[in-house]
């Protein structure tokens, strides 16, 4: 079977790639982007460069070239690979030629994508979440009615407030001192701030078709770089409620926090696509690329989702340790972690590639 990848960013497109390759998916890639460890694996069957086209636009002859593309290839399905080809796909997909995974509709994703928007979201239906502020101006933010710590975050985009261009800091101001030095720039509004929740990061990944919850794992985050996989019927409930009330499709990574306080599961954000831990999902028997493409074409995945309680040390993190001459990373590494290993060490090009740019930086 072939598939199409679209991304724009590539940050889950290997993942994505491994995790089909697992079933016998042959992958072709489209981008606008450079991407060489992408297009030096050997998972990837053809790589097409789309000039400088954007799926921002949805320009009609890249949704044509598209369509050409499927045909000569003979795709079964279109995948998206990050936030910006989910939404492309939701946008044009009624024009497209061949399946595309389940997605959900342009505002819903908008809407999830965006913190504060979900945020009220949250607030509307009564759901679980730290108190949260909107500052639009420095006036709004130093009003906000908050005690110290604060947490403080750009509207959209990864969970880290970039002090500087090589400067990335916590987004857990501690102090007024701290707190303020983020708004000196008046180029940062609109920022979100939310109460610091005492507790732990977990997540909670989801595929759902029509407001069904089909699949699911949930990882709690065990030191700085391992993930331990678990079940927790609370949880599971808040998933169901949520996916249930905006009739969600699609694929999700949500963040909360188990306040130490009360011991409840709160929503801290939700990422309306692919995420980072996709290869660690499928150790734990859910392997999410596969679920979207069967389902997409009708078949019963059922059978497919086998929960497993698993801990898992990202590879990545492992390799470059070892790029380093730490050979004291290998120790005591999770079965799953050095099953990745094997399979990424069994992609020397684009393994390569990727620890060679890693030590650049």
């Amino acid at each position: 079977m072939n598939v199409l990848i679209l991304f724009e960013s590539k940050v889950f497109t290997l993942n994505i790639m491994r995790c089909l390759a697992d079933a016998g998916v042959r992958c072709y890639v489209f981008s606008p982007r450079q991407a060489w460890d992408v297009r030096l694996s050997k998972y990837c069957c053809d790589y097409v460069k789309c000039g400088g086209a954007s799926y921002k636009t949805c320009l009609p002859e890249l949704i044509e070239k598209i369509n050409h593309y499927c045909i000569r290839h003979k795709i079964s399905c279109i995948i998206p690979g990050d936030y910006q080809t989910t939404l492309f796909l939701a946008k044009v997909s009624g024009q497209l030629k061949v399946k595309t995974t389940a997605v959900a509709e342009p505002q819903m994703l908008e809407t999830l994508s965006n913190k504060w928007t979900f945020a009220q979201l949250l607030k509307a239906n009564s759901l679980p979440q730290p108190q949260t502020f909107l500052a639009e101006n420095f006036e709004q933010y130093e009003a906000i009615p908050l005690p110290f710590p604060r947490v403080v975050k750009p509207l959209e985009g990864g969970g880290r407030w970039i002090m500087g261009r090589n400067n990335p800091g916590s987004y857990v101001k501690r102090d007024r001192a701290e707190y303020l030095a983020c708004a000196q720039d008046g180029k940062a509004f609109p920022l979100l701030v939310q109460e610091f929740i005492p507790g732990t990061d977990v997540g909670l990944n989801i595929f759902a078709v029509q407001g069904k919850l089909i699949a699911w794992t949930m990882q709690e985050f065990v030191g700085g770089d391992r993930l331990k996989f678990f079940r927790s019927p609370e949880l599971l409930k808040l998933g169901e409620r949520l996916v249930a009330l905006i009739n969600f499709q699609g694929v999700a990574n949500i963040d909360l926090r188990i306040d130490q306080r009360d011991g409840v599961f709160k929503f801290i954000e939700c990422n309306p696509r692919f995420w980072g831990s996709l290869r660690a999902s499928k150790w734990s028997g859910v392997n999410f690329p596969v679920l979207t493409l069967n389902t997409a074409l009708g078949q019963d995945v059922s059978a497919l989702i086998q929960h497993q309680d698993i801990e898992y040390a990202f590879p990545s993190r492992v390799l470059l340790k070892l790029s380093k001459g730490n050979l004291a990373a290998l120790k005591g590494l999770p079965e799953a972690t050095l099953k990745d290993l094997g399979q990424i060490l069994a992609d020397p090009l684009s393994c390569l590639y990727s620890i060679f740019n890693r030590n650049r930086v």
